[in-house]
């Protein structure tokens, strides 16, 4: 699995929340849509530019394609447990934030 593109999973740049510090210029290398990136996956992409930037919805599908063809992967996250606790505890609400019912189930600003 050397040869296994690397990708880093980021939520839509419209969630209900956001990491202080994310940036909002990146898009989905799958289907262009912008994207947030928190630190600590800005710190991987900088020491390692040609990772594969994907949206949550690209990437669970691509994770089905991958589960149904009987392929194997494995998964990794961006930073150390701690560095990615710590980026939880400073969650904020999302300025740029729209509809996700996935997380509070109404609407948020448009």
């Amino acid at each position: 699995m050397s040869d296994e593109a690397k990708i880093l999973v980021c939520q839509a740049a419209n969630a209900d929340l956001t990491v202080l510090g994310s940036t909002f210029t990146r898009q989905c290398s799958a289907c262009s849509t912008r994207v947030m990136v928190a630190p600590s996956g800005e710190r991987l992409l900088e020491r390692e530019p040609n990772i594969l930037v994907l949206c949550t919805l690209c990437a669970e599908a691509r994770l089905i394609k991958r589960l149904e063809a009987g392929e194997e992967f494995s998964v990794a996250p961006a930073a150390s447990p701690a560095e990615l606790a710590r980026e939880m505890t400073r969650a904020v609400p999302n300025a740029n934030a729209t509809f996700c019912p996935h997380i509070t189930g109404k609407r948020g600003r448009n």
